[in-house]
């Protein structure tokens, strides 16, 4: 009898540790199964310490969130796409047994579920949770708020990838509404409407925005060195450099691209100005499709392409030849000191296109992943 109650002991004693774990040492245990590189070990002791915690008589709703967002970002490791936006709905209602729908610590959990769910390409359901981040933005730091700002221009940018022009210049104009208090060379300011001339310029109406562009790059100049300012100012210049490209106009073009000479960047970095993609052709019944990696070389004298070559290819043998193409026009920013002769840089750009154009009165359906 003892004997069998000595392996009933032993029995209790093996489960126990797990069984009586803190939130603490879970979350400890799952930094020890990340450094081993087991993922999943890691992120089931990581929700376990989301579960734990909620135990805890010390609970703090801004702790929580970030066990939770810690068990995501462990999740995500472990590349399962499809999966990622229920585990954050999961973490969302976990979280939501404490605390109001509309705490601020929902914000970030909704931001991690846009995320998701444009990774998997459901783009209904992505503008509804970043609805929501919006929403939550507002009501927790104000319309005013600089937060609300990021909110509505990373959901103009979600939406512009599905291409509704009319709801992404909403969300801009509104964006634009709550900036028109601060000054014009405010970075924040130059952002916003940075995205609404690029809105403009993407509408191929150049002459538009144009204007706008130039205006952006007067109100950066006196303070290009300031990295926020240099980093709008840049593709503000790139941007000026492709619309004179657009309309053959080489001098102007070659000045937008040294006017971004000096803005802060490493010799022998080549940071692109404009990147223009295949000119497929729109003819009825053409059917593309392939893929290419192109080798080019860009001079940090003048930011030009100098050499390009196709170094793999598959597909239509049509389409690597307009990536080539393509290529050979694009533009850096110069990194080495004016009138110096610079170095090339080499760089690698893979190209996958997929295009139809069975039914022109519809137009044309191109996609590109590179």
């Amino acid at each position: 009898m003892r004997a069998v109650s000595l392996a009933v002991c032993l029995l209790l004693l093996s489960v126990m540790p797990a069984s009586a774990m803190t939130w603490q040492e879970a979350n400890k245990a799952s930094v020890a199964k990340m450094n081993e590189g087991n993922l999943k070990e890691a992120f089931d002791l990581a929700w376990q310490a989301t579960e734990l915690y909620e135990q805890s008589p010390s609970y703090k709703p801004a702790s929580h969130e970030r066990l939770l967002l810690n068990a995501i970002d462990i999740f995500l490791q472990t590349d399962r796409p499809r999966e990622t936006p229920a585990m954050v709905r999961k973490s969302i209602a976990a979280l939501g047994r404490h605390v109001p729908e509309d705490h601020a610590s929902m914000i970030s959990l909704y931001m991690q579920l846009t995320s998701a769910l444009q990774r998997i390409g459901d783009f209904p359901a992505m503008r509804d949770a970043q609805d929501r981040v919006i929403s939550l933005t507002a009501k927790n730091y104000g319309e005013d708020s600089l937060g609300l700002v990021h909110a509505l221009l990373d959901q103009a940018r979600y939406i512009k990838q599905i291409q509704d022009i009319v709801v992404t210049r909403r969300y801009l104009n509104r964006a634009s509404d709550v900036v028109s208090k601060l000054e014009p060379g405010n970075a924040i300011r130059l952002m916003v409407d940075y995205e609404q001339a690029l809105l403009t310029l993407e509408s191929e109406r150049y002459e538009d925005a144009k204007p706008l562009f130039q205006s952006i790059a007067e109100r950066s100049e006196p303070n290009r060195s300031v990295a926020a300012i240099g980093n709008i100012l840049r593709p503000t210049y790139g941007m000026l450099a492709f619309i004179a490209h657009k309309q053959g106009d080489q001098v102007r073009e070659d000045q937008m691209v040294e006017a971004t000479r000096g803005l802060p960047t490493e010799e022998g970095e080549a940071k692109p100005l404009f990147r223009e993609a295949p000119r497929i052709p729109s003819s009825a019944g053409v059917a593309l499709s392939g893929s290419a990696l192109i080798e080019f070389q860009v001079s940090t004298a003048d930011g030009k392409v100098k050499q390009a070559s196709v170094l793999e290819k598959s597909g239509n043998p049509q389409f690597a030849s307009l990536a080539l193409d393509a290529v050979r026009e694009w533009r850096f920013q110069p990194s080495a000191p004016a009138g110096s002769e610079g170095k090339l840089v080499t760089r690698k750009q893979p190209f996958n296109y997929q295009f139809q154009n069975d039914k022109p009165e519809l137009g044309s359906r191109l996609k590109r992943n590179n």
